[in-house]
């Protein structure tokens, strides 16, 4: 069997084996709801949806979301996102006597939409403090009694339980990730047949076994940068725990953000900050690798594309010493160990496989395009608010939250934070693992093609 047969065959089978996936992971999630209302009062108000799963026995406040409608004569179009898999969901009306009008109730789940304005309000979902529901046209009359009135709806039964067990978008989710996924195969296979199996299994075989030459080689890299230096490795240090400091400062104790989520502050903020430190330093310190190791690059018998790997276990070094500082914070707070906790080390494994195929990749280019460290200098400043390190994700809306989700970077710090704060495992958020893993896959070969169709040309440059 010829390469490129062999080549297609497994390009074939992972397709087919993405389609199959992407088939039962959406039968399995039909996705998420958004209830929409149209309501206008006489008295101000705050309108507040609770949903509830199968297993919850009560509501509670992590699963809810509040909007204030001012009192004037317009009506105000309010959305609220309802998770799938829920078994009801409550519709608070504020605290105080009022009247309130709504013209309008509909879930909509993609293009989909279904008015459920009877149903919602009828004799079967149960009242709290509703003194009266009339049909005026259009638009349903309602009198709201002082005390905690509230309507709760049963999604187990009626034609809104129909429309949330519904996934009338199953077929086009499917074919649009499939062809996505498609598309990403071929691209994989493009570029590993231009690599030749033969160049990756020698690479990674060669780490493996260079593995502890590789370590000394950092050790000896990491004490050459302070070799110089009366405090040495005390000015790395130093400057990243300031800039804790100053942040912990500035937002705790300048503008009072005393708690993100009941989570105090500066436990919620280092989990941000440690990924963002190594993601910075290793951008700017091993994009420089080539250059400034030129003396081994042009030794034909050296292999380079070591080189990054090198310089990136020496930025990890440093990297270590912030996760033991924050492991001294978590455990002050009163916080207690569980083995989830060790989930830590897988993120941290995911984001060394990133860096190294992005320093790979930019190094190489490194060499050629003199700008590119002035460009990263750039973009790093952008990314650090646009990065969630300061801010919580929870508190993006709809499609920007999914837009922010597209940073890798999203999954490694929510990852740390999940590990320490939110006891939740990597595997329950399927789409975002794929999502990473496959970048970074594409991010490591893309890297080694680079480096591989350039890196005989260094020497003319270098």
């Amino acid at each position: 069997m010829s390469k490129k047969v062999k080549y297609l065959t497994a390009v074939t089978l992972l397709i087919l084996l993405s389609i199959v996936c992407f088939m039962f992971y959406f039968k399995l999630h039909p996705g998420e709801n958004t209830l929409k209302i149209q309501l206008k009062t006489d008295q101000a108000l705050d309108a507040k949806i609770y949903y509830k799963y199968e297993n919850d026995e009560v509501y509670i406040e992590e699963n809810s979301d509040m909007k204030h409608i001012p009192a004037d004569e317009e009506f105000h179009d309010l959305a609220f996102l309802l998770p799938e898999k829920i078994e009801s969901f409550r519709l608070d009306l504020g605290e105080e006597a009022a009247a309130v009008l709504i013209s309008n109730i509909e879930l909509q789940k993609g293009k989909y939409k279904q008015d459920i304005s009877s149903e919602i309000l009828s004799k079967q979902t149960k009242r709290n403090d509703i003194a009266n529901v009339q049909q005026q046209a259009d638009q349903l009359v309602i009198k709201v009694n002082k005390g905690d009135p509230f309507f709760d709806v049963n999604l187990t039964y009626g034609p809104a339980s129909s429309f949330f067990k519904s996934n009338p978008s199953y077929y086009m989710n499917v074919t649009i990730w499939s062809l996505a996924a498609t598309f990403y195969w071929l691209v994989i296979g493009f570029i590993v047949g231009k690599l030749h199996l033969s160049y990756l299994k020698k690479f990674f075989k060669d780490v493996i076994s260079s593995r502890h030459v590789l370590f000394r080689l950092a050790k000896n890299d990491l004490k050459s940068r302070f070799s110089g230096s009366n405090f040495g490795l005390f000015w790395v240090l130093i400057s990243p725990l300031l800039t804790i400091l100053v942040y912990w400062f500035v937002f705790q104790i300048g503008f009072r953000n005393s708690a993100v989520q009941d989570v105090p502050f500066i436990i919620w903020f280092i989990p941000g900050i440690i990924p963002w430190f190594f993601f910075s330093d290793s951008l700017n310190i091993v994009t420089n690798t080539f250059t400034e190791y030129s003396y081994l690059v042009k030794k034909v018998v050296f292999k380079i594309e070591m080189l990054p790997l090198i310089k990136l276990a020496s930025v990890s070094f440093i990297n270590m010493f912030f996760v033991l500082i924050y492991l001294i914070f978590y455990f002050s707070y009163g916080n207690q160990f569980s083995w989830i906790n060790f989930q830590a080390l897988y993120y941290l494994f995911a984001l060394h496989c990133m860096l190294f195929g992005l320093t790979l990749l930019t190094s190489t280019i490194m060499v050629f395009f003199k700008d590119l460290g002035q460009i990263l200098a750039i973009v790093l400043q952008f990314g650090f608010w646009l990065t969630p390190i300061v801010w919580d994700t929870s508190n993006a809306p709809g499609f920007i939250g999914r837009f922010f989700a597209l940073n890798p970077l999203v999954y490694i710090i929510e990852g740390f934070r999940d590990s320490f704060l939110y006891n939740h495992w990597f595997f329950e958020k399927p789409v975002l693992t794929l999502y990473f893993w496959a970048l970074t896959l594409f991010i490591i070969l893309l890297g080694l093609l680079v480096n591989k169709k350039l890196k005989p040309h260094f020497s003319d440059v270098l």
